[in-house]
């Protein structure tokens, strides 16, 4: 309690370093000095003893910012790493608390979220909204990540005679989101002009309707 300061999260941190270094012993851990900031310190340090491919599937989540299935992983990471098969790894890191796991859907602790995202590069944008990689090819940067998160909602839309309530524009509204992230605020207006005033408005949702225009 003394070293995680009671923090929930602290203690999960605590445990998955345990549980993915078996090298390292509690009394090691235990004897370290307790920094101010103690559960970005424990949820860094247990991120960094991940191997490489459950750092980059935390990463996905991350851009991802919400639940997602390993499919939406897999298919981030594709370019990166071929043949990803991130069930196996996502189902371990949720076992090992790096991880939230609901209803089959894989999500981050903010705390995490916030950590993993940050350790994306981020290089400067020319200008237009894409960064120097982007027109290269699509490179592993904060910016193509969030594009490409974006592509995978817009392939998983629900045909549009399936769309009876809100739930059913998941992966628009997600694609929304992800586009605005991005910086890519044309293609945000277009897929929002596809089912706001035609669905949304006739079943009532008028606040978020009007949330959504002006972010846009």
């Amino acid at each position: 309690r003394e070293r995680t300061r009671g923090y929930p999260r602290a203690l999960e941190a605590l445990f998955a370093i345990l549980a993915s270094d078996r090298y390292t012993s509690l009394e090691e851990l235990l004897e370290k000095p307790t920094p101010e900031n103690v559960v970005q310190e424990l949820v860094g340090e247990a991120f960094n003893r991940l191997d490489t491919n459950a750092q980059k599937a935390m990463q996905a989540l991350a851009v991802y910012n919400r639940p997602v299935t390993p499919a939406a992983v897999d298919y981030l990471l594709a370019p990166h790493i071929p043949a990803m098969d991130s069930a196996p790894i996502l189902q371990r890191l949720a076992n090992m608390h790096f991880a939230r796991k609901e209803s089959g859907r894989f999500y981050l602790h903010p705390v995490d979220r916030e950590f993993a995202f940050s350790l994306i590069p981020n290089p400067s944008p020319n200008g237009r909204g894409e960064s120097s990689e982007t027109r290269q090819g699509e490179g592993y940067t904060q910016h193509d990540l969030t594009s490409r998160a974006a592509d995978y909602f817009a392939q998983a839309r629900k045909p549009r005679t399936e769309w009876k309530k809100l739930e059913d524009l998941f992966a628009q509204l997600a694609e929304f989101d992800l586009r605005c992230a991005a910086g890519d605020y044309d293609t945000a207006c277009i897929v929002l002009r596809g089912f706001d005033f035609e669905y949304m408005l006739p079943w009532g949702h008028n606040r978020l309707i009007i949330q959504m225009h002006e972010k846009l």
